[in-house]
């Protein structure tokens, strides 16, 4: 008792700032004491994890919308998966969690009412529908429930965007996080081509496979936190023209510069990636925003001055590369006799064979490889022997849920860019030309994501449905800035 009384009477004593000194000091050596605790007890990868998570989670309660730009980013880096392979815990999972908890409270507590969610959410739960009843008639039913979990997790992520995106601010800023994704895995992969680091994979977010090129050709192909290169280019090229639109829109030179750094690091890194379906992909985009906007002069001297900056660290084997797109588009040369050539065109019209054959419902989600050797048996134009992907989202889907899956994944398509274009032309109406060109920017990155995912099946859904979140989320902004 009497020690106790002495301690009170010293801390009456100091002054104010050594009071406050003294308990922060106490707050780290507290706050040190509980680290190390945790890392004794969980291990360095586990802990940086559980302190990330932590962070997250005080950040979306405290700021909704700041916990959605980190959920944006760290879902388009793969942040999550990197740590689950370097032996941490999940951290998407209780993100998702969170955030939905999120909208909950808001909604109950303030009356914060998300708009026009209804649509997409039915037409995702549609979409669920139809892989949910592939389980019945699936021979291999584990890839198909596999399937469908993914794909609820996906779904989820498309509903969070639609509801918690309500206002332009927030819409402006998932642009941003977006292109904050791109400047850290553009960065990373441009400078490890650069420096021919290539015995470094960054943590997992360079990693780097050695492939074919062109004919004999071989060489290494970036394919950042995804491990593929044609995946990777379709994730990168998606940002592009939401970069330029910054560069050639925003007032400020801070905003412009950071543009220009995502645009250059996004087109280097697709150019380094060896993608020939990124690349047709990218002169779609261009042609598209071509006709939404016809450049003004500006416009012109930015882009020339950035790809005449570009075009210095083009590698010759690209354009090596791009020429062999002239087999395909009616060259000399006999398709069969490029192997990636030839190996596509054998897995694509294994899929068109396989709608023929099960045109109302398909094979069943991801029972595609499960058929494909019984099928290229009779084609005969691969030798390889062990199942393979149909190399297209769309012969994906329809050899696998056949028109219904059609059918039901088209009206999401249709739903992306039925609001994209309304808030485009609601903005038109309202002379906010900024915006507007904003919202056109973000159409032009699914028409490039969409015209990439002509030649890679749906392996990594997850970017689809964060960009159709956000997306579809477009029109309630519009119409929430004009009111």
């Amino acid at each position: 008792m009497l020690a106790r009384q002495i301690f009170d009477r010293w801390l009456d004593r100091l002054p104010l700032d050594w009071y406050a000194l003294l308990f922060f000091l106490l707050a780290i050596l507290a706050g040190s004491m509980i680290g190390l605790a945790v890392i004794i007890v969980l291990g360095p990868l586990k802990s940086v994890a559980a302190l990330v998570g932590l962070f997250i989670a005080i950040l979306a309660v405290m700021r909704p919308e700041t916990g959605l730009l980190a959920f944006v980013f760290v879902t388009y880096t793969r942040f999550s998966d990197v740590l689950v392979d370097l032996g941490a815990p999940s951290i998407a999972k209780p993100f998702v969690g969170l955030l939905v908890g999120v909208i909950v409270l808001r909604w109950a507590l303030y009356n914060e009412r998300p708009q026009k969610w209804q649509t997409p959410a039915i037409l995702v739960s549609i979409y669920g529908v139809v892989i949910f009843s592939s389980l019945i008639y699936a021979s291999d039913v584990t890839s198909a429930e596999n399937a469908f979990s993914d794909y609820i997790k996906d779904a989820v992520i498309t509903v969070i965007m639609v509801m918690m995106i309500q206002k332009q601010s927030t819409f402006r800023q998932a642009i941003w996080a977006l292109l904050a994704a791109g400047i850290f895995l553009g960065s990373i992969s441009v400078y490890q081509y650069l420096t021919s680091s290539w015995s470094n994979d960054f943590w997992g977010f360079g990693q780097a496979p050695y492939l074919n090129i062109s004919g004999a050709t071989e060489g290494v192909r970036l394919g950042g936190p995804i491990g593929d290169p044609n995946y990777y280019a379709q994730i990168m090229l998606a940002l592009i023209p939401l970069a330029f639109n910054r560069l050639t829109s925003e007032k400020a030179i801070l905003p412009r510069v950071i543009a220009g750094w995502a645009f250059g690091v996004c087109v280097l890194t697709v150019i380094f990636t060896y993608s020939r379906g990124a690349f047709l992909a990218m002169m779609i985009m261009l042609i598209v925003m071509s006709i939404y906007r016809p450049p003004r002069l500006i416009d012109v001297i930015l882009a020339a001055l950035m790809m005449t900056i570009l075009l210095r660290f083009v590698p010759a084997t690209y354009l090596q590369r791009l020429v062999s797109l002239s087999d395909i588009l009616g060259g000399s040369n006999d398709i069969r006799g490029e192997v990636s050539f030839r190996g596509r065109a054998s897995e694509m019209t294994v899929g068109i064979q396989m709608f023929l054959d099960h045109p109302l419902l398909g094979v069943g989600m991801q029972n595609y490889p499960n058929y494909y050797q019984q099928y290229s048996r009779r084609l005969g134009m691969d030798p390889r022997t062990e199942n393979r992907e149909p190399h297209s989202l769309y012969l994906e889907i329809a050899s696998e849920t056949g028109l219904a899956g059609l059918l039901t994944f088209g009206a999401i398509l249709w739903a992306i860019f039925s609001r994209l274009r309304n808030a485009f032309l609601t903005l038109k109406r309202k002379n906010d030309q900024h915006n507007a060109e904003a919202t056109a920017a973000l159409m032009v990155a699914m028409i490039g994501y969409l015209t990439a995912a002509i030649f890679i099946h749906g392996a990594f859904p997850r970017f689809f449905y964060l960009l159709a979140g956000i997306s579809m989320a477009s029109l309630q902004v519009a119409q929430a800035q004009t009111d």
